[in-house]
């Protein structure tokens, strides 16, 4: 449908993804949150796959600008007794240090939004659009970027 320019030109890819299981403090350390075993944090586990879309249906990124995180610094142990019980997972007393991040945001530039040849549809310039900035980075004030003509 891109490719033949059904849905016109795309001036605007927003992609979110998000769990709420890490956001509870008392979840367990699983090995998700564990860098010598998960190899990374939220931006592996999931911006990869919110990535490789964007470039499948957009094209190649020319600049990126992100932010990762880690909110929950220590967690409960996982109790060895949930041993493979997942995300029903039961934390005991003991804590451990969660080593990767658990909140990964960016923003990027594609390489036809840079006056670059696109991937499939070529942007008129007549008929470009400009994203609006952010006005505060309060979180209450957050909404997805708009786009303006």
């Amino acid at each position: 449908m891109i490719d033949e320019g059904a849905i016109g030109d795309i001036y605007h890819y927003y992609a979110r993804y998000a769990q709420d299981w890490i956001v509870d403090p008392e979840f367990p350390l699983v090995w998700r949150l564990t860098k010598g075993v998960s190899g990374s944090g939220a931006h592996g586990d999931i911006c990869a796959h919110i990535i490789d879309l964007g470039r499948y249906l957009v094209g190649e990124f020319d600049e990126v600008c992100g932010l990762m995180n880690t909110f929950i610094k220590q967690r409960p142990l996982e109790d060895s007794s949930a041993k493979g019980a997942g995300l029903g997972g039961k934390g005991g007393r003991e804590m451990g240090e969660v080593t990767v991040d658990d909140m990964s945001s960016f923003i990027g530039r594609f390489h036809q939004w840079s006056g670059l040849q696109p991937r499939s549809h070529p942007i008129p310039l007549s008929a470009a659009k400009t994203i609006s900035p952010l006005r505060s980075m309060d979180p209450r004030d957050r909404l997805p970027l708009t786009l303006r003509t």
